[in-house]
């Protein structure tokens, strides 16, 4: 009898060894999952605030370059326009 007792108590043991193996299979493949997830999203939100980023940065570039240009445009035209000034006091000859 005292056997008996002895051969559940080993396969009780035995079948909650094997559903805590299973249990603990399936809570690690859920938390992969579940991690997976979290890391796509993360790269998702990384790549979008790197090209808000860069977006802002290349704005900011055309900006400078329109105002750049904006100065240039305006030096050459008083320059132009000294150069023809120039011009007509010397009777139409512009200077070298």
């Amino acid at each position: 009898m005292k056997k008996k007792k002895s051969l559940q108590e080993i396969i009780y043991v035995l079948f909650l060894i094997v559903a805590i193996t299973i249990l603990f299979y399936w809570y690690i493949t859920q938390n992969s999952n579940r991690m997976e997830g979290r890391n796509k999203d993360y790269a998702a939100d990384s790549a979008r605030l790197m090209a808000l980023q860069i977006d802002e940065e290349l704005t900011n570039a055309l900006s400078l370059i329109n105002t750049y240009t904006y100065f240039m445009e305006e030096s050459l035209t008083e320059r132009a326009g000294s150069h023809c000034a120039d011009a007509e006091r010397n009777g139409g000859k512009h200077p070298v």
